[in-house]
């Protein structure tokens, strides 16, 4: 489960974009105007909720932009090791019960283990899409990644 205020804010989010990208098409600057006011007023809206939200909201965006279905703790995001609890924490906060995590660093398993010690639930390997995209295809790469669960 998310946090619905995500999905509301990304959907808003999107609407901006879509009414931006056919006023840039007309070249009609006021509407452009217009637009930045609102995406302006919506980063203010998050920001209002809090610095977690903000950071929360951002792991949201990426999935969603990526067309997975859980937040992803790896990929663009650098997680160290005493930043792990206030994060594992600010993800319950919001109501997300399940992530993945597809770090390429070094130490990935022994951040796994940290998940694992405060109380996150292994669940296997899954496939996700990844921050990176194919310059070919320009569609994400996929990559392994581990499940887990609160």
């Amino acid at each position: 489960m998310i946090n619905n205020y995500f999905e509301q804010d990304y959907s808003r989010e999107q609407e901006i974009k879509k009414a931006y990208d056919k006023a840039y098409h007309a070249k009609d600057e006021q509407a452009m105007d217009e637009c930045r006011e609102q995406m302006k007023a919506l980063r203010q809206g998050q920001e209002g909720k809090g610095r977690t939200y903000v950071q929360v909201y951002k792991l949201y965006e990426e999935m969603k932009e990526r067309g997975n279905d859980r937040i992803d703790l790896g990929g663009s995001l650098t997680l160290w090791d005493d930043r792990i609890p206030q994060t594992l924490e600010a993800l319950k906060a919001y109501g997300i019960t399940e992530f993945t995590y597809s770090s390429t660093a070094t130490d990935a398993l022994n951040q796994a283990m940290i998940f694992q010690s405060l109380g996150c639930k292994l669940q296997g390997l899954i496939t996700i899409k990844k921050w990176t995209k194919d310059f070919h295809t320009r569609e994400y790469e996929t990559t392994a990644a581990l499940a887990f669960t609160f």
